[in-house]
């Protein structure tokens, strides 16, 4: 996709090493007592905003050894994880003849709270390295990871990728009819958008992770279209400066900073979106 229409807040820094180990197929927690190592997690931060991009990077302090030998001697496997659900992102694989570590990746926090990120380390599936770090996660900003009074406009999507999730969200900031715009869009893993029989299932998780999701952060819809969609349409054009065209809202949410709307449109690739204007 051009990059000038579609970026994504998401980096990993990989090396691929060659190298010879023999390991079993299949992983299997052990509560064991975890092993010094010379390996740890780094984070750039311990505090940041939802949406904004956190730097992990692996550490290593062995002169002796290169870190591809020492982690082939000492492990099978490290997994990068977060206290949001039981997703693990391999950072380092030593198990077949392609082996590859990660050495810097990023993560986008998607809801506010304390959260606990962890390395873990296997070796003859047990842990044998565990690193934690406790990260406060806020959610200060007017909308998401912007603040009105510091409005700036991309000519592109941004994609901010959630390691531990199977949807990424993504942002447009535009300035449409001299009215400071966000559309906030979802789209999940693993699905093909282009497949018919995959189609009506992605609609429906949209819509109901959307809606869920802003009610979520800033409380229940104050309209809802299931009630009377006559009277939503027209408290859309009361309150909304962007034109509704063919589309139609489905629920908005007024908030001291925000107005909201859920959207539905006829577009097949995004059938639902979050419109955003400032309230003044």
């Amino acid at each position: 996709m051009n990059y000038l229409k579609f970026c994504f807040y998401f980096l990993f820094i990989t090396v691929t090493i060659s190298c010879s180990t023999d390991t079993e197929d299949s992983i299997v927690e052990d509560n064991i007592e975890k092993n010094q190592s010379n390996i740890k997690l780094r984070v750039n931060k311990n505090e940041s905003n939802i949406l904004e991009m956190l730097e992990f990077n692996l550490l290593y302090n062995n002169d002796n050894l290169t870190i591809g030998t020492y982690i082939a001697e000492n492990f099978d496997s490290i997994v990068f994880k977060t206290s949001e659900s039981d997703v693990t992102t391999i950072i380092a694989d030593v198990t077949d003849s392609s082996k590859i570590i990660n050495f810097k990746w990023g993560h986008n926090f998607y809801t506010p709270g304390e959260k606990i990120v962890s390395l873990t380390g296997y070796k003859n599936n047990k842990i044998v390295f565990e690193d934690k770090h406790h990260l406060s996660i806020t959610n200060t900003k007017d909308f998401l990871n912007t603040n009105w009074n510091d409005f700036n406009v991309y000519d592109f999507y941004t994609g901010y990728v959630n390691l531990s999730t199977t949807n990424t969200i993504t942002i447009l900031n535009s300035i449409d009819n001299k009215t400071p715009t966000i559309k906030l869009t979802n789209t999940w893993k693993n699905y093909d958008i282009k497949n018919i029989e995959h189609e009506s299932i992605l609609n429906e998780k949209n819509v109901q992770y959307l809606s869920s999701y802003i009610t979520q952060l800033y409380g229940a819809p104050s309209y809802d279209n299931e009630n009377n969609s006559t009277k939503i349409e027209s408290i859309y054009l009361e309150k909304f400066k962007q034109p509704i065209l063919n589309n139609r809202p489905i629920k908005i949410w007024i908030t001291d900073k925000n107005k909201i709307a859920l959207i539905e449109t006829n577009d097949v690739t995004t059938k639902y979106y979050i419109l955003v204007e400032q309230n003044k």
